[in-house]
């Protein structure tokens, strides 16, 4: 069931092959929902936010996956917990009964240190998800910022061009400044700026403007809009 419904998200399936699909695949789901492991709610729910409007049967289910994402929470892996937070943020209106589960899974991923293990992409999903809830959980973001500081140096291009941004625009939402994390972010990003993807780049100019009251990175925010208004 879990891979049916992951498939028809991951293949962009459209509308009409999905009304065919959903209803039974969705009846089958409730009924066997007691008995799924940690993986297929995810994969259920990660493909529910990526389906969005274009499957709507899904949001009906969502209600029963929180259940089972909740007492599962301590069996899931890192990934798992990422793509149900981030979901949980797109589909704050439509499955408003996951965010009772968010809470739950930010706690195990803070328990034990378990955050040094995340990737920077699952670090991002999570603080993305959080920001479209409007859950502005302290402890976990300065444990964010913290890694940030102490890992980004290492990340691959790729992750600094596409994961800080992200991070700092959650951090923006939240109304949450983390001057040591913005430092960081702005030497990482400064030699790749024209690399960084439009809706990321756009992010990481408004969040900086945001952030920024006392005015300490304003060479960094005018290249940054540079780099907007030269594309």
């Amino acid at each position: 069931i879990a891979n049916v419904i992951w498939a028809c998200a991951t293949l962009q399936l459209p509308r009409e092959q999905l009304k065919r699909i959903l209803p039974a695949i969705t009846e089958a789901a409730v009924d066997k929902a007691d008995g799924m492991l940690a993986q297929h709610v995810s994969n259920i729910i990660w493909a529910s936010a990526r389906l969005h409007g274009r499957a709507p049967e899904l949001w009906d289910i969502m209600p029963a996956m929180q259940e089972v994402a909740a007492e599962r929470s301590d069996s899931m892996l890192s990934q798992h917990l990422a793509n149900i937070i981030w979901s949980s943020g797109i589909m704050q209106k439509e499955a408003p009964a996951l965010l009772d589960v968010v809470p739950v899974l930010l706690q195990a991923a803070k328990s034990d240190g378990r955050l040094q293990g995340f990737t920077s992409q699952e670090l991002a999903n999570i603080c993305w998800g959080l920001a479209l809830c409007g859950l502005a959980d302290q402890e976990f973001m300065v444990q964010v910022a913290a890694i940030v500081v102490r890992t980004s140096v290492g990340w691959p291009n790729r992750a600094v061009c596409l994961d800080l941004p992200q991070i700092l625009c959650a951090f923006a939402r939240l109304g949450m400044r983390h001057r040591k994390m913005m430092s960081v972010i702005a030497s990482r990003i400064d030699p790749l700026l024209k690399q960084v993807y439009p809706w990321d780049l756009c992010a990481l100019a408004w969040s900086f403007d945001e952030l920024d009251s006392k005015g300490g990175f304003s060479a960094f925010r005018q290249q940054a809009w540079d780099e907007v208004k030269r594309r």
